[in-house]
């Protein structure tokens, strides 16, 4: 599994309280987070599993797309955003995001908890990625709303033995069906993701459809 950043028990545990609020779960609030070291047979039915840092691009990036540019490092910007994903025993069926307002775990404000198709879709992802991806890899959760389309963004150090193979390739996770170029479960460049980006939105991007 590539590697992402995390947070710190403290943090989720806040959280977990905020979707056990929100959504008034009947299970006790630990029964969101999920131990490293937790048993198979002990595993609770509801858990928080992985989170990513959303990144989006940057607010004139049709300007930019439309001038050529391609380096997706220049184009995407981390939003301060975190998407966590919600597993009902064990299957992934709902997800939330957070961000913090402040420096303390209390500080952390819960923005949404969401039903929706994404949360299985990333978890395909996740699975794909566990088996396929190098462990000295960054995985990136890339949204771009305008389009529709939700991605993991691989990303690797400088000089990296797995540079050439892994850096700036994109895995389509959801996409609208306009932009053919976008396969879902298909490792593609960065380049070849911007370029399917770049196709015209009618109107200014509001279009309606489900995560």
């Amino acid at each position: 599994m590539p590697f992402t950043r995390s947070l710190p028990g403290s943090v989720l545990q806040v959280l977990a309280d905020q979707i056990a609020e929100r959504t008034s779960s009947p299970e006790p609030l630990e029964s969101f987070i999920t131990a490293p070291d937790t048993n198979a047979e002990s595993v609770p039915s509801s858990r928080l599993t992985e989170s990513f840092v959303i990144w989006n691009l940057i607010p004139d990036v049709s300007e930019e797309l439309e001038s050529g540019e391609r380096n997706l490092s220049l184009l995407a910007r981390n939003s301060g955003v975190w998407h966590h994903q919600i597993r009902q025993d064990g299957q992934a069926t709902a997800f939330a995001r957070s961000k913090p307002l402040g420096p303390d775990p209390e500080d952390w404000s819960l923005r949404e908890v969401v039903e929706s198709p994404l949360a299985q879709r990333i978890d395909e992802g996740i699975a794909f990625a566990d088996h396929e991806v190098p462990p000295e890899v960054e995985v990136r959760l890339l949204s771009i709303s305008f389009q529709q389309v939700e991605a993991f963004w691989f990303v690797t150090a400088p000089g990296s033995e797995h540079e050439a193979t892994w850096n700036d390739r994109i895995l389509v996770l959801s996409a609208p069906a306009r932009l053919q170029q976008l396969v879902t479960k298909q490792i593609i460049t960065a380049r070849e993701f911007l370029d399917a980006l770049s196709t015209p939105v009618r109107g200014i991007g509001l279009i309606p459809g489900d995560r």
